[in-house]
């Protein structure tokens, strides 16, 4: 059977206490994350209208920025700036120039652009709790 990377209260609720080990260093930790993420993408395209496989693929991501240090108000906040920079994904483009055209896309952000952002809007309340490590 393939180890895989499962959520905390998994092994109780499943009692699953006997074939469940810790990650043994940060970077067995990274690759079981990037494992889940793939993992959960690929369910998202075998089923792209389960609100759940969004919320795992989400979940996973949180948990791999935390590791990193990242906040998830910061991720959240970077979204907003790219979002009223570039706009969302929404139109479906596509990009089928060169190299050097795609160069030309890759925006330099600071952090004082997702203050900015941040500023500019107001955390909706499920924000606040869902994004924050603490929440």
């Amino acid at each position: 059977m393939k180890a895989k990377l499962i959520r905390d209260h998994c092994p109780a609720v499943h009692d699953l206490t006997s074939d469940v080990s810790a990650c043994d260093s940060d970077s067995e930790y990274h690759m079981a994350l990037v494992g889940k993420m793939y993992e959960e993408v690929g369910e998202i395209a075998m089923d792209p209208t389960d609100p759940t496989e969004y919320a795992d693929l989400l979940e996973a991501v949180l948990a791999m920025a935390a590791s990193q240090d990242v906040e998830g108000t910061e991720i959240f906040h970077a979204m907003i700036a790219k979002r009223m920079m570039y706009g969302r994904f929404e139109d479906g483009l596509i990009l089928t120039g060169s190299a050097t055209d795609a160069e030309k896309l890759r925006p330099e952000f600071t952090p004082s652009d997702s203050q900015i952002a941040a500023k500019m809007l107001v955390e909706p309340f499920w924000i606040q709790g869902v994004l924050r490590r603490d929440g």
